[in-house]
């Protein structure tokens, strides 16, 4: 029974463990239905922009999440929702030009 437990607890630390070494977030969008939410110092200025995007080149994306670092020369991305790879690519491309 120890041992049950022992794994138990090593299992809910690892977990703990990963999720708090994500790496950092400086910007998100969230596209819920005809609502796009921008937030991040990363996008400062550039909200209209994404809008425009997202409203425009991707009009069937109705629910999905972008969360991302920008350091000035490194773009990391991580994508959640109904993201095909082509649209996730687009996407990269997208803000690489525009950050």
């Amino acid at each position: 029974m120890e041992q049950v437990l022992a794994i138990l607890v090593l299992g809910v630390v690892l977990l703990l463990a990963l999720h708090f070494m994500r790496p950092p977030c400086n910007f998100q969008i969230v596209v819920r239905e005809e609502k796009i939410d921008v937030r991040g110092r990363a996008l400062t200025g550039k909200s209209g922009q994404i809008h425009d995007f997202f409203r425009q080149d991707l009009p069937r994306i109705h629910q999905a999440r972008v969360e991302g670092y920008w350091d000035g020369r490194r773009l990391r991305l991580r994508f959640r929702g109904a993201l095909s790879r082509a649209h996730q690519q687009r996407i990269r491309n997208f803000l690489m030009v525009t950050l």
